[in-house]
């Protein structure tokens, strides 16, 4: 049973070991701004919601990827875009 948890918690804490400067580099060349003016929140299910120079998006970790992807691209539920 404690194994069982311990497997469907790791994806869950890869997004917590994931890197914050790794989302604003993300976030910087998607929103061609530099890493300096974005603020990064707390969002659903994981994601988080990087805003800055005018632009939203929300982004979720991709323990595959090792990334950090748009959350439309990355297959979650929280989909939002404000351009």
């Amino acid at each position: 049973m404690a194994k069982r948890l311990l497997i469907a918690a790791v994806p869950l804490l890869a997004a917590c070991w994931a890197s914050e400067s790794q989302l604003r580099m993300r976030a910087a060349s998607d929103f061609d701004c530099a890493p300096e003016q974005l603020t990064v929140t707390e969002g659903q299910n994981g994601a988080r919601r990087v805003s800055g120079c005018g632009r939203q998006e929300s982004y979720l970790y991709n323990s595959e990827a090792k990334a950090w992807l748009p959350a439309a691209d990355a297959g979650g539920r929280v989909i939002t875009r404000d351009r």
